[in-house]
């Protein structure tokens, strides 16, 4: 894998002035457009060239950098980090080791590397610090051995579950997926399909039987859970709605980019590596019609 190669680790300076915040501001990072996984659920599917055009490589020491300047504006942020697969990132190794020392990562990743690689990777990076969301790809991934390195981070104590993504071809297996996951001990959970499927858009397209079978899929969540995939399934209308999305929340794309949400990309608000970079100092009327992504920051009345 890409991810484990091994070059010096770019400290970040030691000083950190910053008081900590209330609650961490978030920020969720698509780190590249690429990915060893083609599924036809993937946001990605059929622009993996075009988005790939977007990519840009920076040195670590670069992003460590930029990252320390968030340290020190807003304390310790939590750094959500996804889009395409990390693991493939070059040098993500280092990346995320320098991170960890002083931001709390989530990384959403398909555990397609090595087990060895994953066991250095855990070794590397600061106690406490990183949580795996693991996502189970059955059209690519061999159960036996991602259970294998599902329950390796499990007993790191980095693993924050198995997900599974409700493709309408690919839901009747969810509920033996499930069983499977929670007899080795995993939890399981089950994302609803965003895009396109035989000319029918989704979620929109799910019959009653099939919102049914998710529901079902995810008995035993939380309540958290159980709410975030009701909103996921029947999102609700958030045009005009104030919402904290660009004030404790932003997006930051792999060029450094940064925006208010998912849904603002048109809409640049500046960039990472700008020291000046400010976020919002107050809530702001949602523009988007209904809100897939970023819901749990709207003010709630």
């Amino acid at each position: 894998m890409r991810g484990a190669a091994k070059t010096p680790v770019a400290q970040p300076p030691a000083a950190d002035t910053a008081a900590p915040a209330a609650a961490p501001i978030e920020f969720s990072w698509d780190i590249h457009h690429a990915c060893n996984y083609r599924c036809p659920y993937c946001f990605s599917h059929g622009h993996w060239e075009e988005l790939a055009r977007m990519n840009r490589y920076f040195p670590v020491a670069k992003w460590l950098e930029a990252w320390h300047a968030i340290r020190l504006r807003h304390g310790r942020a939590r750094i959500k980090i996804a889009c395409g697969e990390p693991f493939t990132y070059p040098a993500f190794f280092d990346l995320a080791a320098g991170l960890s020392q002083e931001h709390s990562l989530e990384i959403v990743t398909n555990l397609s590397c090595r087990k060895e690689e994953l066991s250095t990777f855990l070794a590397g990076v600061s106690p406490g610090a990183v949580t795996l969301y693991a996502s189970f790809h059955p059209r690519f991934a061999e159960f036996e051995p991602f259970i294998e390195k599902a329950l390796l981070a499990k007993a790191q104590g980095v693993l924050a579950g198995v997900n599974f993504v409700a493709y309408p071809p690919d839901l009747e297996q969810a509920q033996r997926l499930k069983a499977s996951f929670n007899a080795a001990s995993l939890t399981f959970g089950i994302l609803p399909f965003r895009g396109m499927y035989h000319g029918a858009v989704y979620p929109d397209s799910y019959t009653e039987a099939e919102k049914q079978a998710i529901h079902e899929t995810a008995r035993g969540a939380s309540p958290k859970q159980v709410e975030n995939l009701r909103w996921m399934v029947e999102p609700e209308r958030t045009r005009g709605r104030l919402c904290r999305a660009g004030q404790a929340f932003a997006c930051v794309e792999s060029d450094g980019t940064v925006f208010r949400c998912g849904e603002s990309k048109h809409k640049p608000i500046g960039c990472i590596f700008d020291q000046n970079l400010a976020l919002s100092e107050e809530p702001r009327p949602c523009e988007k019609e209904s809100c897939p992504c970023e819901f749990r920051w709207l003010v709630r009345e």
